[in-house]
């Protein structure tokens, strides 16, 4: 049988899955594009150190008091805002820039927490808990 002699429904259906294959290579370009620019957008912030901790207190709960805190980094992007891990981990991982970031994280975790060692002084000293890529 001949293209021009298939049944109608089958053109039909070739045509809707050229269709839908169009549609899902401009949503993989799309994906890449916005990898590239998570990716470029990583690199500046590690230069100008726009990545932010916030630090989550881990607590006892037989007392409520506080015996640790958790490490919270975020992206602070001029577009976007403050961008959760979700929104670069896995480029970071990706592009190999997971490295220099874990360090920069802990880096500025361990001066935050010296400084509280020094604002705190007899009191003892609560651990920091960060989470590290395992690439």
């Amino acid at each position: 049988m001949t293209p021009k002699h298939t049944p109608h429904p089958l053109r039909s259906c070739r045509a809707q899955r050229g269709t839908e294959s169009r549609r899902l290579d401009e949503t993989r370009r799309a994906r890449a594009v916005d990898r590239v620019a998570i990716s470029s957008s990583l690199r500046q912030a590690l230069r100008d150190e726009r990545f932010v901790l916030h630090f989550q207190p881990v607590v006892e709960l037989e007392t409520g008091l506080p015996v640790a805190v958790e490490s919270l980094v975020r992206l602070d992007d001029p577009a976007r805002g403050l961008l959760p891990p979700s929104a670069f981990i896995q480029v970071a991982e990706e592009s190999g820039l997971i490295v220099p970031l874990g360090l920069h994280i802990l880096e500025r975790a361990a001066r935050e927490l010296a400084s509280w060692q020094s604002a705190l002084e007899t009191h003892p000293l609560p651990f920091v808990s960060i989470n590290v890529s395992s690439r």
